[in-house]
């Protein structure tokens, strides 16, 4: 694994290079997200020293033991932990409903319309790539539809805790929330009115919390999601990108795993990681290739602003070859005429006929000797004189009889850039003729 810190460019543009062509190069890119990429947004992540974590820990001193706590399944058993869950929940529904997604969310969005993105999957709960444009809703009979998998659910919905009807998180239910209370689920309740009704006896009614994966849960979808990774995986990925977590959940870095293999069974197959903090070089080490140690939409800036990313597989723009005079020296070297030039000096070369100018333009790549080769295109232009180190092979691409009548006698040629190249350094003066 080469890491590299993205705030000493020096040091990290080769590395930035790298990972710019492997984006450019990929046709099948799988992107796992953390809290990471919504920090921009006003989100705070989960472990950092200012994280969720923290925050929670420091609200709550004397009923929670660590932030996590509040985010574990087994908080439904103690009535004040609950009630702090609900409390939360309740404010952090409003911190989701102002954030706007980010560089990072609008990066995703770019790869799934370039048909680059097979898919994202994404520890987020904030739906901002929902809001970026990527669909998140889940369709058994189309493997295809869903662009972001929400692997620990979403602030969109809440869900029963008995009958799992779901309902959308309204702000009647988010006041509730605040209040520290449950609301309870419409569906059970309506339940209970049919058996009452019908003389059954009643049933217990759910109630409704959001709809998130704990720890120590199961995911209500996991079978579904299951089914996506092992589709994905069977598409041959040649790019797996990292961002914005910490690597720290089991499910996570078992998914990471199996997608790292088979990314790295491509010739050109790479796994790109990006984060403020580095992985466990024993457990990543050989996972991971390259680690660009930084803010995520900073990197992203980074490899799409400075170098360039073509994302957009526009090609740069042709730019024609000015047309240019090439000015003529006379074989003693003594005169040089412009191309405004009307009159010529009597040591002039002689003019090249149209039959010799079409078959010399005709020649393929070659090399010739002026000093050696009988045959070569000095002998037929230059007049038979002791020669100089300052004669020259005057060659015309093409010249049709209308412009001959034009040139007067004047040995002067109209070529494009690059199309003769000329090397009198030597004493054979050698001339490299590019048709």
């Amino acid at each position: 694994m080469k890491s590299v810190t993205l705030n000493n460019l020096s040091e990290s543009l080769e590395t930035l290079t790298l990972t710019r062509d492997l984006l450019h190069r990929c046709k099948r890119c799988i992107v796992i997200t953390g809290a990471g990429i919504s920090v921009a947004s006003g989100i705070p992540d989960f472990r950092s020293a200012d994280g969720l974590f923290e925050l929670l820990k420091h609200k709550y001193p004397k009923a929670i033991m660590s932030g996590r706590d509040l985010f574990d399944a087994t908080l439904f058993k103690d009535p004040v932990s609950t009630q702090l869950f609900f409390h939360f929940m309740g404010e952090f529904k409003d911190v989701v409903g102002k954030a706007k997604y980010t560089r990072t969310h609008r990066f995703l969005k770019e790869l799934d319309q370039k048909g680059k993105l097979l898919r994202c999957y994404t520890q987020n709960i904030d739906c901002l790539e929902k809001q970026a444009g990527l669909e998140t809703d889940f369709d058994v009979s189309n493997k295809l539809f869903t662009r972001a998998v929400q692997l620990h659910g979403s602030m969109e919905y809440v869900v029963c805790t008995i009958c799992h009807a779901q309902y959308r998180f309204t702000e009647k239910y988010q006041q509730q929330f605040k209040e520290g209370t449950a609301p309870p689920c419409p569906n059970c309740r309506e339940l209970g009115i049919i058996r009452d009704i019908v003389g059954k006896r009643s049933k217990a009614t759910g109630f409704l919390r959001p709809s998130i994966v704990l720890y120590n849960e199961h995911h209500p979808q996991g079978d579904h999601i299951g089914q996506l990774s092992a589709f994905d995986i069977r598409r041959n990925p040649d790019l797996l990108i990292i961002m914005g977590t910490s690597l720290k959940v089991s499910g996570i870095k078992k998914l990471v795993k199996e997608m790292a293999g088979r990314v790295h069974e491509s010739k050109i197959g790479k796994v790109i990681y990006i984060n403020r903090v580095p992985p466990t070089a024993s457990e990543w080490g050989n996972i991971i290739d390259y680690h660009l140690m930084g803010d995520v939409d900073s990197a992203i800036d980074l490899l799409e602003s400075d170098l360039k990313l073509a994302l957009d597989d526009i090609a740069p723009p042709k730019v024609e070859s000015p047309i240019v005079s090439i000015p003529v020296l006379s074989p003693t070297g003594a005169e040089k005429i412009s191309p405004a030039t009307s009159k010529v000096s009597a040591k002039t070369p002689s003019k090249c006929s149209k039959k010799q100018t079409t078959k010399a333009a005709r020649q393929p790549l070659k090399t010739v000797n002026t000093n050696t080769t009988k045959t070569t295109a000095a002998k037929k232009h230059s007049p038979k004189k002791e020669k100089t180190k300052e004669e020259y092979v005057i060659v015309s691409r093409r010249m049709s009889p209308r412009q001959s009548s034009k040139m007067n006698s004047i040995p002067k040629i109209i070529i494009r850039k690059r199309e003769v190249a000329v090397d009198c350094s030597s004493k054979s003066h050698e001339m490299l003729y590019f048709w």
